[in-house]
Formats: structure tokens, sequence, C-alpha cells
């Protein structure tokens, strides 16, 4: 792993790298809690709509 991430930083430097890694746990945050917030919303009955488009 260290060898890959080092890999990484010689291709697109630290600045990049840094932000990739933050996009990919940033994604994986709002993935969570959008499906906590429709558990929520199920139990509440609310209708909520999601648009898969961009997935």
């Amino acid at each position: 792993m260290d060898v890959q991430i080092l890999s990484l930083i010689s291709q697109y430097g630290f600045p990049m790298v840094v932000a990739m890694f933050s996009l990919m746990r940033l994604e994986k945050t709002i993935q969570t809690n959008t499906k906590v917030m429709q558990a929520i919303a199920v139990k509440m009955g609310v209708s909520v709509e999601i648009d898969k488009s961009t997935d």
C-alpha cells in the first residue's frame, strides 16, 4: 500500500493525492448518510425521491 501511495504522489503530486483520498472518503460518508436519511424517512412515512442519474 505504501508503494502505491508513493507512486501516486510521484505521478500526480501530494496535493492531488490528498484531494483524491479526501473525495473517496467523503463519497463513502455521503452514501452512508443518504442510506440513514432514507431509513429515517421511511420510518416517518415521508416520501423521498433520490436522483440516481449521477451514480
